[in-house]
């Protein structure tokens, strides 16, 4: 059955919190989504933590529900409540059958502008974050990647551990939540997604019964802009089995037109695709590693390329040899017409499919308004990648692999 989509609606409440609507007509789910323009590069060295925090918090009981009533709320009737915080955005969101979508507009405003924050309760859920805290620095690929935001953005927020650290968050109680709320959980600073088989209609009478109150104040987004930080090369010893090691630096900003080239550059290289440069040349043909990636990631005001993998301890710098001569090869060597056409197809093919499904249209639609101030289209990302000449790919590699700007971290790991 073909998706039918139709074109986003976007209207805004008097609060100042910007509603977001896509009707998908070929499903019976619909996705809703709080999305909070705030993380962890919002927190100081002392409240390290809180928005994370928070995030487990709001589920820990309203003025008008317990921990399990807002569970139970929704998944008695088969749908699914969660929520995730990341460097600059957090988001609460839940899916159900669109019959009981206005269960889904209730349980998401009764959290986020209802929540009691019972001491008690935050203590409990502090001793769950420190388990959560173990357990990724027990998981070598969490854990080095975390320590490499931490080193590439040197005591600055944007490099600050999303969960916090055990002596921060020991420091964190309802008052610094609390504080915390008012400045970020602003309606201004808000965008609410629906995606789904539900009309505009419907979701303007949810919106206006469940999310038309609350605070009209102005977010306090006093963002530090980031500043270069050393270059560096560190190894440390752990006792993992495997060598652990990303190399990389800084990139572009979420607004940078060279990004659509950084992409496909980055598809190239290490993307999701077994026929990616480094999959070839690393694991297929030396068998150095089981998985090699590359990843980019862009954020407000700069943006982060890397490549990660895993290897035994003697094949640490064979395998990063490697990885600079397929450098070197897209510094040097302009990609010809089929190479360039392909990778284009290849990258736009991936975002075709992750855009059927209407979680992720939700999920898109959202953060898209939150950082555009528009819904950007898949047509509009197509037409930019469909501008990238090779000399444009050529340029970027040239400026986001320079030897100056790639820093290493490695793991080594001891399977003698």
């Amino acid at each position: 059955m073909t998706n039918k989509a139709e074109q986003p609606n976007i209207f805004t409440l008097p609060s100042g919190m910007r509603i977001v609507h896509k009707a998908i007509k070929s499903t019976q789910l619909v996705h809703c989504g709080l999305f909070i323009k705030t993380g962890s590069r919002d927190e100081t060295t002392v409240t390290s933590g809180s928005a994370h925090f928070i995030e487990h918090a709001l589920f820990k009981g309203t003025e008008k529900r317990r921990p399990s009533q807002l569970f139970n709320r929704i998944e008695s009737v088969g749908g699914e409540l969660n929520a995730y915080t990341t460097r600059e955005i957090t988001s609460y969101y839940s899916s159900s059958l669109k019959r009981y979508v206005d269960r889904s507009f209730d349980l998401l405003s009764d959290m986020c502008f209802h929540s009691v924050l019972d001491p008690k309760e935050l203590d409990k859920e502090r001793k769950v974050i420190y388990e959560e805290i173990e357990m990724y620095e027990d998981s070598p690929d969490d854990s080095i990647y975390d320590e490499f935001f931490e080193l590439l953005f040197k005591e600055q927020p944007l490099g600050y551990n999303i969960l916090g650290s055990k002596k921060s968050l020991a420091g964190i109680g309802q008052k610094e939540l609390k504080t915390f709320i008012k400045h970020q959980y602003q309606p201004k600073n808000m965008v609410f997604a629906v995606a789904g088989n539900v009309s505009l209609n419907r979701v303007e009478q949810l919106a206006t019964k469940y999310l038309d109150f609350g605070r009209n104040g102005v977010p306090v987004l006093d963002r530090t802009k980031v500043v270069e930080s050393p270059r560096f090369e560190i190894e440390v010893e752990k006792d993992f089995q495997q060598t652990h090691c990303i190399i990389g630096g800084r990139a572009y900003d979420r607004y940078n037109p060279k990004r659509f080239a950084l992409l496909i550059m980055n598809n190239i290289l290490g993307g999701n695709n077994m026929g990616s440069r480094l999959n070839l040349s690393v694991r297929e043909k030396h068998g150095f590693c089981y998985h090699i990636s590359s990843s980019y990631q862009a954020f407000d005001d700069t943006g982060v390329f890397f490549v990660s993998f895993g290897c035994d301890q003697k094949n640490l710098k064979k395998t990063l040899s490697i990885i600079e001569k397929e450098f070197k090869l897209l510094k040097e060597k302009t990609l010809g017409p089929v190479q360039l056409n392909k990778a284009k197809r290849q990258l736009q093919g991936n975002m075709a499919m992750m855009s059927e499904s209407p979680g992720l249209q939700m999920q898109s639609i959202a953060k898209s308004l939150l950082n555009y101030e528009h819904v950007v289209e898949l047509k509009e990302v197509f037409d930019a990648i469909d501008a990238v000449t090779a000399e444009d790919i050529q340029q970027v590699a040239n400026e986001v692999l320079d030897i100056n700007n790639i820093n290493r971290l490695a793991y080594l790991g001891d399977n003698s």
